[in-house]
């Protein structure tokens, strides 16, 4: 089973508009991207269709994704939304 993860730059792409397969975001990415379309139902179709399933990341992993982020130097690199979706993923 394939699943996809998506952070704010593939909205901006408009890869879940136009694919049929169902991919996966967190609250925080879904947060920064209610503005792209100005008619949100757009988003909500997405989201009623379960093209799109929002999910948020168990705290256990954002701080595991912190940690090693930390530790390789990319801490200061990383958004929240590329943390929270890392951390999904």
């Amino acid at each position: 089973m394939v699943s996809r993860v998506l952070d704010a730059s593939a909205f901006y792409a408009g890869i879940p508009f136009a694919s049929q397969e169902k991919s996966y975001t967190t609250s925080v990415v879904f947060d920064e991207i209610k503005h792209i379309k100005k008619n949100h139902d757009v988003l909500k179709i997405l989201v009623e269709t379960k093209r799109l399933e929002i999910l948020d990341p168990k705290q256990e992993y954002i701080t595991k994704v912190l940690s090693n982020a930390k530790e390789i130097g990319d801490f200061q690199n990383l958004s929240k939304g590329d943390i929270s979706v890392i951390a999904l993923c």
